[in-house]
């Protein structure tokens, strides 16, 4: 016995229900496919792509020590030794945020000099924001000066703030 055959003399398969319990799943998962007949299948699929933007930075000289004097203490601020030299890389179209964040109670005060006009920060520390119009990376020469806390002894005094940044939103 011969199995039924289509119009153009090609024979015909029985298909299981199983297939288009699987198929239907399918559709269901890639969410934008469709099925147009039981002769013909047509889907189509749309795909889009978010990027996140990030940013990144990377320190490229350590962090000094501060040596505090009892001349220092007695001026009542210190000035860092050297500047720390570091890159921000970030995607955003828009720039990024810089977070001055103090890790030790050194200081009540400080100010930052390197990002285009001194920014001056509480001893809470804050955050510095640089526009751009496009994504890159920026290398950065940042001095500081701390105006120190009350009570401190003259010694020797581990770097006090992070830094960390982030993409500013689109």
């Amino acid at each position: 016995m011969t199995s039924p055959s289509d119009k153009h003399g090609l024979p015909h398969q029985r298909v299981s229900p199983m297939f288009w319990i699987k198929t239907a799943i399918l559709v269901v998962l890639l969410g934008g496919a469709s099925v147009a007949s039981t002769d013909q299948t047509q889907g189509s699929l749309g795909v889009s792509a978010t990027v996140v933007p990030v940013a990144r930075l990377e320190l490229t000289t350590r962090e000094p020590e501060l040596l505090l004097t009892a001349e220092d203490l007695d001026r009542g601020y210190i000035e860092s030794p050297w500047p720390l030299h570091l890159t921000v890389y970030s995607n955003s179209r828009s720039g990024y945020a810089l977070d001055v964040l103090p890790v030790s109670p050194l200081f009540s005060a400080m100010s930052v000099q390197g990002l285009g006009s001194e920014v001056l920060l509480s001893g809470e520390g804050g955050t510095v924001t640089q526009r751009w119009s496009h994504p890159q990376e920026v290398s950065l020469e940042l001095r500081f000066s701390f105006v120190l806390s009350n009570g401190l002894q003259p010694g020797r005094y581990a770097w006090p703030v992070r830094l960390a940044a982030r993409p500013l939103d689109q």
